[in-house]
C-alpha cells in the first residue's frame, strides 16, 4: 500500500509538473538589471580581435550596429502562442563617454525585438532589448540600467495558417479572363472604348455579369506563417449606367485599385513598403459569373464618433536603382553625391495648413574613410544631420553606414522644398527614400483623390 501510494503521489507530481510547463502564458513579467563597464576590452569582431566598447556582463553583440551591446533572452510560449512584448519601468545613466556623432542616429532603433523560434520540440520568443540612447542635452551615451519586459499570449497566425480553409480550384480556372495593369492607387474606369482596345464586342457581353478581380498589393510576405489569400478576391465596383444587359456607350465600371507599394501606419505616421519586384500591380475581370458585385449604397451614421475637417497627404520619393554591395535587398538611387554634392527635391501641396509641422523622413547611406555627413534643410532651414561613421574595405566591414531618420518642422510655405548636402569631396552617399506628410484642408481640387488621417483612424 505504501508503494502503491508512493507511485501514485509521483504520477500526480509529474502531471502537475507537465500541466504546469505545457500552460499557456498569459501574462508574466520580467524584471532585469544590466551591470555596465564600460573600461574593458571585449571581442567585437569576426576575426576575434578586442576594442573598448560599451558593454554590460552578458551583452550580446547587435546585428544591427557596429560595436554595439544587445541584451538578448528566450521567453518560452507554446506552439499555438506569440507573444505581445512591451517595456516599463526603463531606468537610464549615463556611460560617462562622450558619444561619437554617429550615435545620435539610434533614436529611432526598436527598443524592443522579436522574433519565434523552436527547438528540440519547444517553442520561445528571442527577444532582443537595444539598451543605448543619446541624450541631446549631455552629448552623453545613456545605458538602460533596469527594466521589465511585459509578455502577454496571443494566437500565433502560423497556427492560425494551418488551419485555412483553401480553395479547391482558383477562378481563373473557368472562363475568359482580361487582364489590365497600374502603377498608382486610384480610382479607375472601365468603359466601352477600353473593351473595344482590349478585342471585346462591347455589344456581346452582359454588364450584370462583369467582375473584377485583384488580391493585396505590396511584396509577399517572406514570413511563411504570415496569413495571406490563396485565390484572387471579387472587388466590389460602382456601375454607372442602366441596369440592362447592354453595355451601352457613356456606360462604364469604377473600381478601387491599390497602388504598386504599400502604406502602412506607424506611430501615427503613414510609412511606404517599397515593392523592389515588380512596377505594376494586375487586375482581372470576367463576363462569367452569374451575378455582378457592386458596391452597395449604407446609410450615413447618425452619431459619428469623430469628425475632421484635415486629411494628411503623404508623398514619398523611392527609386531603387543602385546595389551598393550586388547583393541583398538594399536598393538606392543610381545619381549618388560622388560628384554633385547637392540635390534640391519640391513637394507640392494643395491646402496644406501651415500651423501644422510637416513630418519628413530620410535614410540615405554615406562611405568614407574619415567622418561625413548629410545635411537636410527644409525650405531652407536645417532639419536633419545623417552623420556617418568611416567605412573600410575587406568583407568583414559594412560598405557604407545606412541611417534613416524623422523629424517634424514647421514651415510657412505652402510647398516643400528640400536641400540634401554631402560634406566630403572625396567620400560619397546615395539616398534611399524620402518621405513627406502635411497636414491639408479636406477641400475637394480634383475629380478624385485618396485622402485619410493616420492620427484619428
Amino acid at each position: 500500500m505504501s508503494n502503491f501510494k508512493s507511485k501514485f503521489l509521483l504520477f500526480l507530481s509529474i502531471c502537475l509538473l507537465q500541466s504546469l510547463f505545457s500552460k499557456k502564458v498569459l501574462a508574466q513579467a520580467y524584471a532585469i538589471n544590466l551591470d555596465w563597464d564600460t573600461t574593458a576590452q571585449v571581442c567585437v569582431k569576426a576575426d576575434g580581435s578586442k576594442m573598448a566598447s560599451w558593454h554590460f556582463k552578458g551583452s550580446d553583440w547587435s546585428s544591427q550596429w557596429l560595436n554595439v551591446p544587445v541584451y538578448i533572452t528566450k521567453i518560452p510560449c507554446s506552439a499555438a502562442q506569440t507573444l505581445n512584448l512591451s517595456i516599463s519601468n526603463a531606468v537610464y545613466a549615463p556611460l560617462k563617454s562622450q558619444a561619437p556623432k554617429w550615435i545620435a542616429e539610434m533614436a529611432n532603433t526598436p527598443l524592443i525585438r522579436s522574433k519565434k523560434q523552436a527547438a528540440a520540440g519547444k517553442y520561445f520568443m528571442v527577444v532582443e532589448v537595444f539598451p543605448l540612447r543619446y541624450n541631446v542635452s549631455t552629448g552623453l551615451v545613456e545605458g538602460l540600467q533596469s527594466f521589465t519586459i511585459q509578455a502577454s499570449a496571443k494566437a500565433d497566425p502560423a497556427t492560425q495558417l494551418k488551419q485555412m480553409n483553401y480553395a479547391a480550384h482558383s477562378v481563373l480556372s473557368n472562363g475568359d479572363w482580361y487582364k489590365v495593369s497600374v502603377s498608382e492607387e486610384g480610382i479607375y474606369k472601365i468603359d466601352k472604348a477600353l473593351l473595344s482596345q482590349m478585342g471585346l464586342n462591347a455589344a456581346s457581353v452582359d454588364p450584370n455579369r462583369f467582375n473584377v478581380f485583384g488580391k493585396e498589393n505590396g511584396i509577399v510576405a517572406e514570413d511563411n506563417a504570415t496569413l495571406r489569400a490563396d485565390d484572387l478576391a471579387n472587388i466590389p465596383y460602382q456601375w454607372i449606367g442602366d441596369g440592362d444587359n447592354q453595355w451601352e456607350e457613356g456606360e462604364y465600371a469604377l473600381f478601387y485599385a491599390a497602388g504598386v507599394d504599400k502604406i502602412n501606419v506607424e506611430n501615427g505616421y503613414f510609412t511606404h513598403a517599397k515593392n523592389i519586384y515588380s512596377d505594376k500591380l494586375y487586375y482581372y475581370f470576367n463576363f462569367s459569373q452569374s451575378q455582378a458585385l457592386r458596391i452597395s449604397t449604407n446609410a450615413s451614421l447618425s452619431n459619428p464618433t469623430c469628425s475632421t475637417t484635415q486629411y494628411v497627404a503623404f508623398q514619398y520619393r523611392d527609386k531603387d536603382e543602385k546595389n551598393l554591395i550586388m547583393s541583398g535587398r538594399q536598393w538606392f538611387e543610381k545619381d549618388d553625391f560622388a560628384f554633385t554634392k547637392t540635390k534640391s527635391f519640391s513637394y507640392t501641396f494643395s491646402n496644406r495648413d501651415i500651423t501644422q509641422p510637416i513630418h519628413l523622413k530620410v535614410a540615405s547611406a554615406g562611405r568614407y574613410t574619415n567622418p561625413s555627413s548629410l545635411s537636410i534643410a527644409v525650405n531652407g532651414t536645417p532639419q536633419l544631420m545623417h552623420n556617418y561613421h568611416p567605412t573600410y574595405d575587406g568583407y568583414e566591414n559594412e560598405y557604407a553606414h545606412y541611417i534613416a531618420s524623422a523629424v517634424s518642422a514647421n514651415s510657412g510655405d505652402q510647398n516643400v522644398k528640400l536641400d540634401l548636402r554631402y560634406s566630403e569631396a572625396n567620400g560619397n552617399a546615395w539616398l534611399d527614400f524620402i518621405e513627406v506628410q502635411a497636414s491639408c484642408d479636406l477641400k475637394q481640387t480634383k475629380n478624385s483623390f485618396i485622402f485619410s488621417n493616420p492620427t484619428i483612424l
